[in-house]
């Protein structure tokens, strides 16, 4: 007995949390999870030690305190922290999600019940079981029976029948099933090839529907789920930050009295809460950065991404753009090397040059008044995402969500909030605007926006019958409701079917052609391990495919780096070369001693070249061998050290 009470205590626990191991279990079968790019593989670097010697939470990405605690975990445990981390914040996510959902099916089941009591009206019985907590929400027989009875003796009690085990639990299978679909024919390559970017996505989408499905207190435990999402990757969770105002917005105006003490206490009280724990969250990642060192590296950094990240035909672009390279006193050999990324091996490109060359790049942005490039994206985002076969199935099943939320508002009790639906469509269609206007259009930032949207209508559209106005046939509204509900599951259903086979092809193509990639950095790590007292350097184009299995937790050589990235000129990148005598990546670049230079056989390496001898110090770069199937080993020789061949001296290069 004591058994199934827990059981069905904890149901909807339980089954939303088989639902999330099952498709974890299913995928772990057939897939191996890898790291999705090569920037969430070196994070796991800096954080596991394998970059610098020592675990360290200085990730540049993740906010601080997030860094140093998976930091702290890598020291003491001999398992994959920040790949397993990933995993349980992505089907965690799931889980929320899926709880979230079962809870809302028995409130909004006891709701319907409760107002068949006495049509026309919402029981006083029936509003004090939804000020109850979601757990104690659940209807049963013994509340109801009696009522059902005398209010309408001829019919029978439909509240024993939805306790009905099978009953219940058939419903609510069905509902997790579609999301087991959704999850995968939308996300399904996320899934397996994971991203921080996109896990702080679902972190902060599950939070957002935590939070529109929840009630009272139960709401603050989504704030964790945010703060966690805001730590993992701050600009996604800010990104999703607007919609997370909408959705509370949204349930504030439901409530009877938006302006009394207690609606007042509770709201503002929860987004004090959200932006105070960002706010220490920020201030305790500033306070680790204010170290001098860390802090002209993190203006390196920011400057860096300003530019690559929305001003990259200006670095790739010199001829139309030489005016601005000259005042700023950048050669075509510097530009060079911003342009192929491997700009670590220039000690002249530093903090001051890249700000100003951020600022003339700004200097040459299109003139286009503000309301103009709105237009072009509003017209961009219509016809090239939300209405177009390359966004399927996030367009379509977000479309459905809204679609069905409007029909439920334009209902007879809740028309008063139809402003809810479009008022949510415009917060998200102005944060899809800026994404277009910024040019940041990639996969990692639109499906987690996708996502958000959905999860936020969705929440906000299985609570809107809860919301009628007093007088109003609920039942009936309940009906048309429950209609809709699964006239849009199954539309769903179908969509999510028909996506599958084609995901699951992908992502399988996807691990092929990794694999295969992996074997040759596996053949280049082997081949650095062999020669370990030199230093190894490889250009950053040859590596951009590479990424590694999660749970393997490569342990790469430490004599191996990259000649440019996000990384390169921090203080780690300093603490690693000076185990090797070297003040800088410049000054290892262009040693003729106990140095070797990788990259893809055909690889155009004449920019360095040309690069030291713009210096003063001219060369020539030997190739020495190769270190794996299409990759050349080189090494740089001074002049003086080629007059000392030609005096008969050998060269050891591959000591």
């Amino acid at each position: 007995m004591a058994g199934k009470q827990f059981l069905k205590k904890h149901e909807n626990c339980i089954l939303s949390l088989a639902m999330a191991l099952i498709l974890a279990g299913i995928l772990a079968a057939r897939f191996d999870f890898y790291y999705d790019l090569n920037d969430d593989v070196l994070i796991k670097d800096i954080l596991s030690g394998v970059y610098s010697g020592t675990p360290d939470g200085h990730t540049m990405q993740l906010l601080y305190p997030l860094g140093a605690l998976l930091a702290l975990l890598y020291r003491g445990l001999s398992i994959p922290v920040f790949g397993a981390f990933l995993l349980f914040c992505q089907f965690g996510s799931i889980w929320a999600v899926g709880y979230r959902s079962t809870v809302l099916v028995d409130e909004e089941r006891t709701a319907h019940e409760g107002a068949s009591i006495a049509p026309g009206m919402c029981s006083a019985a029936s509003a004090a079981r939804l000020a109850e907590p979601a757990a104690a929400r659940v209807c049963s027989a013994r509340d109801y029976a009696f009522a059902a009875r005398s209010a309408h003796p001829a019919e029978p009690a439909v509240c024993s029948a939805w306790n009905t085990t099978a009953a219940r639990l058939g419903v609510k299978g069905v509902l997790l099933l579609v999301e087991a679909l959704f999850w995968f024919a939308a996300m399904g390559s996320h899934l397996v090839y994971l991203q921080y970017t996109v896990t702080a996505g679902m972190l902060a989408g599950a939070a957002i529907f935590w939070v529109v499905t929840a009630k009272g207190t139960e709401r603050f435990w989504a704030l964790l789920l945010y703060w966690l999402s805001f730590c993992l990757r701050p600009e996604m969770a800010l990104l999703c930050l607007p919609l997370a105002g909408a959705g509370g917005l949204c349930i504030w105006g439901r409530e009877k009295q938006i302006f009394s003490k207690e609606s007042l206490r509770h709201y503002l009280g929860l987004f004090a809460a959200l932006v105070i724990g960002m706010g220490v969250f920020y201030g305790l990642d500033v306070l680790a950065y204010s170290d001098p060192d860390w802090k002209d590296f993190r203006q390196f950094f920011d400057e860096r991404t300003t530019l690559y990240d929305y001003h990259l035909d200006f670095v790739e672009q010199y001829d139309e753009n030489r005016e601005a390279y000259e005042e700023t006193g950048v050669s075509r050999t510097l530009q060079e090397m911003l342009k192929n990324y491997n700009f670590g091996a220039a000690d002249e490109i530093d903090t001051q040059m890249l700000s100003s060359l951020a600022v003339q790049a700004k200097k040459t942005d299109a003139k286009e008044s503000v309301l103009s490039q709105v237009k072009k994206a509003i017209w961009r985002l219509a016809h090239e995402n939300w209405l177009s076969k390359s966004d399927l199935p996030w367009n379509f099943v977000w479309l459905a969500v809204v679609f069905a939320w409007c029909s439920c508002c334009l209902q007879k009790g809740n028309r008063r909030y139809f402003w809810q639906p479009v008022f949510v469509v415009c917060v998200g269609g102005m944060l899809w605007s800026y994404l277009l206007m910024q040019g940041r259009m990639v996969d990692r930032v639109t499906h987690p926006l996708y996502l958000a949207q959905i999860l936020l209508a969705a929440g906000l559209w299985g609570t809107a019958t809860s919301t009628a106005a007093p007088g109003i046939n609920t039942r009936s509204t309940g009906r048309i409701h429950t209609v809709m509900t699964a006239a849009v599951c199954g539309v769903i259903l179908l969509l999510c079917i028909l996506r599958v086979p084609g995901m699951w092809q992908d992502v399988a193509r996807e691990q092929t052609r990794r694999e295969t990639v992996n074997r040759t950095n596996e053949d280049v790590f082997a081949y650095c391990e062999k020669h370990a007292s030199t230093l190894f350097l490889e250009d950053v184009y040859s590596t951009v495919a590479y990424s590694e299995k999660i749970m393997l937790d490569r342990d790469k050589p430490f004599n191996y780096d990259l000649l440019g990235g996000w990384l390169v000129k921090s203080p780690l990148t300093k603490q690693k070369l000076s185990a090797f005598g070297y003040a800088s990546m410049g000054e290892a670049a262009r040693s003729s001693e106990k140095v070797c230079l990788l990259a893809d056989e055909g690889t155009d390496m004449s920019w360095l070249t040309e690069y030291l001898e713009e210096r003063g110090e001219p060369g020539m770069l030997l190739r020495i061998g190769s270190a794996g199937e299409g990759v050349e080993v080189y090494q740089f020789l001074s002049e003086e050290r080629i007059n000392e061949m030609f005096r008969g001296e050998e060269i050891d290069a591959e000591d």
